[in-house]
């Protein structure tokens, strides 16, 4: 699924769920409100209510989450300069509550994927440019009070803005038992 997709699908979860709830709330109301002792008990409808609103909450929360993965708090990148050339020092530094943190050089490439979907019906295809991403390179190191020295490595991609295929360099930190890594810091990266 693409981004745009699961960004378009959260607030209708949230949405849904409120609905969902509200639904069997009001039949729970309804239920408890019926004369007689042979009336059924509200207790299932109110059940369903609240696992339907906790349901599609947390199906909410997945996607939020996919899109906005958490970072460490508190670790802070600065680099000497935006632009560095293959094979140059990039002296880097990070300001953390954590006693050791691990710096990180790291390209990520962007490419375009062709997705082809059939609707099945009337078998008609479509075909749609998907843009996915991984790591191509990365390279982490420990961390010191004086900050380090990265450099990029001679054999490796430049940055590059492209249609279909880009690479992109940031430099990272994380803590030193691993953990999710700080916001990115871009770096040019020039052949």
């Amino acid at each position: 699924m693409g981004r745009g997709v699961i960004g378009c699908v959260i607030p209708f979860l949230v949405i849904g769920g409120v609905l969902f709830g509200a639904g069997f709330a009001g039949a729970a109301f309804l239920v408890s409100a019926l004369p007689g002792d042979d009336a059924p008990s509200p207790l299932p409808f109110a059940a369903a209510a609240a696992g339907g609103l906790v349901g599609f909450w947390m199906l909410a929360l997945f996607f939020w989450r996919r899109l906005h993965p958490r970072r460490t708090r508190g670790l802070a990148v600065t680099v000497d300069r935006q632009r560095v050339r293959r094979g140059e020092p990039l002296r880097v530094q990070v300001s953390s509550g954590e006693p050791t943190a691990e710096l990180g050089l790291v390209c990520r490439v962007h490419y375009d994927v062709l997705v082809h979907t059939d609707s099945g019906f009337d078998s008609v295809s479509s075909s749609n440019r998907v843009t996915s991403d991984a790591t191509a390179w990365q390279s982490w190191t420990p961390g010191g009070p004086g900050g380090v020295t990265l450099t990029v490595p001679l054999d490796r991609p430049p940055s590059y803005e492209g249609n279909a295929v880009s690479f992109a360099w940031a430099v990272q930190a994380r803590p030193s038992g691993g953990g999710p890594p700080s916001d990115r810091v871009p770096v040019w990266v020039e052949p």
